[in-house]
């Protein structure tokens, strides 16, 4: 089939199809590029969403124990008791946050699924304990107290 064109067309065959090869190249290494910043997009948005939800659990965690240490020490019960609710509640909402961005990923969303269930549980038990509690109770039998936990 080659041996009877010319050299001029055999060129423009060679041309014509370096030039379809370089183009369905430059193609192909566009979509993967956009595919690629689409995903990596996706990544860090979920990652730094999911560390910030972390962190605020994290946070609210760390003000329950501190408020339940202020309501065993006597501080403003009322207050303590609201500020405790209120916190536990801030918690509930960000492990939703958190299942709602690990929707796609069964293991990921499975782990905070029983961090949650376990979480929720010690958060529960704490309030529970801390309503049981009576003013009084705390500012007159706070040794007797200390020994029930």
């Amino acid at each position: 089939m080659f041996e009877s064109m010319s050299i001029k067309k055999k060129m423009n065959y060679l041309i014509t199809m370096a030039t379809v090869a370089i183009f369905c190249a430059t193609i192909f290494v566009f979509w993967a590029m956009s595919n690629i910043e689409s995903e990596y997009s996706h990544l860090r948005h979920n990652s730094m969403s999911a560390g910030f939800s972390v962190l605020k659990i994290e946070k609210n965690m760390n003000y329950v124990s501190r408020t339940t240490r202020d309501i065993m020490l006597g501080g403003d019960y009322q207050k303590d008791i609201e500020k405790l609710k209120s916190s536990i509640e801030n918690i509930r909402k960000e492990f939703d946050h958190l299942k709602d961005i690990m929707a796609t990923d069964a293991s990921s969303l499975e782990m905070v699924k029983k961090a949650q269930s376990s979480t929720m549980l010690f958060l529960e038990n704490s309030l529970s304990m801390m309503l049981s509690f009576s003013k009084e109770q705390i500012k007159n039998d706070a040794p007797t107290l200390y020994r029930k936990i």
